[in-house]
């Protein structure tokens, strides 16, 4: 709490508003009461229509702003003198320019990338219900007036989720997506799958799912060494739900990189497929219920059969 206020009193003493990730260069143009920009009922959103995918982009926008506002909006594919305004600049590694006056909040980047952190730097500036899922009455103003110039340090800005381990479900995964986006975080790692479980299904392997998604039981919470005595699953994503939350995080800038553990940690693979462990063990096996690594979960790669599976598995996922 008191690193929190001290924090905050420095941005104070600075003039500077409280942005996350800290933008490289922040001009405050005024700090008087009066001044700031303000979303308003039929407010005209410019575009530049040259952008490629800017108008999948704005109606991104539209939906952002006007679940908490409740307001319609004007969208004009030309350049506003009063409103929102997204237009292009040549430039790379994903820099944007916005610039806010009284009547005017302009977002300018190569491209809708660019536009996008652009606009969360915007939506930073309003009050924080801007974030509601639902209707707010709230003085929709930005301050202080700004112009900011920003583009990010690292290329790869991310997250990793274990859903072996601890399955989430899909509403949980596009929440995290969601605060992802807002500070700029780009890349969410999937953990789908380990010796504790299978967490995709493959439609041309149902068992992966049938026998690999569940455990017996899982560690006691803070106790890792006892079990819990209780079933853990059946918990997997199926094909449509991991393809919405695709296009869900691609539309908020996120990459998935999906994670498949081999030749190792494939407890809840060779659930499955037995005949291609790597040991003498035969099995029968089962998803692991504690977290350390177990010597009978590694393929065997010298196995032509397991390749040919392993690559109709591959296939499905990348597809």
């Amino acid at each position: 709490m008191f690193i929190a206020f001290l924090i905050s009193l420095i941005h104070s003493l600075n003039n500077q508003p409280y942005i996350i990730p800290n933008p490289r260069n922040v001009d405050v143009t005024s700090l008087t009461d009066k001044d700031g920009w303000q979303i308003q009922n039929e407010m005209q959103i410019g575009y530049d229509s040259s952008i490629p995918g800017i108008k999948d982009f704005i109606n991104y926008v539209v939906e952002v702003l006007k679940t908490p506002t409740g307001f319609n909006f004007q969208i004009v594919s030309q350049n506003v003198q009063k409103g929102l305004y997204f237009g292009s600049l040549t430039s790379k590694n994903n820099e944007y320019s916005l610039t806010t006056t009284n009547n005017l909040a302009s977002i300018y980047g190569a491209d809708i990338t660019s536009l996008f952190y652009g606009f969360q730097t915007l939506l930073q500036l309003l009050p924080p219900t801007i974030y509601s899922t639902k209707l707010e009455t709230t003085e929709w103003v930005a301050k202080p007036l700004v112009k900011i110039n920003d583009f990010p340090k690292f290329s790869w800005r991310g997250v990793m989720v274990d859903t072996s381990r601890h399955f989430f479900p899909i509403s949980v995964l596009k929440q995290l997506i969601d605060g992802m986006s807002r500070y700029k975080l780009n890349v969410l790692h999937l953990y789908l799958s380990d010796d504790q479980g299978w967490r995709l299904q493959i439609k041309k392997f149902p068992n992966l799912t049938k026998y690999g998604s569940v455990r017996e039981s899982s560690p006691k919470m803070w106790d890792r060494y006892s079990s819990d005595d209780t079933q853990y699953g059946p918990f997997f994503y199926t094909e449509e739900e991991i393809s919405d939350l695709v296009q869900y995080a691609s539309q908020r800038m996120v990459t998935i990189i999906p994670e498949i553990q081999m030749p190792g940690h494939a407890m809840s693979f060779l659930s499955s497929f037995p005949q291609y462990a790597c040991t003498s063990n035969e099995g029968p096996f089962k998803p692991s219920c504690f977290w350390e690594t177990n010597d009978d979960c590694v393929l065997c790669v010298g196995n032509d059969g397991l390749i040919k599976r392993i690559e109709e598995i591959l296939d499905e996922i990348i597809r």
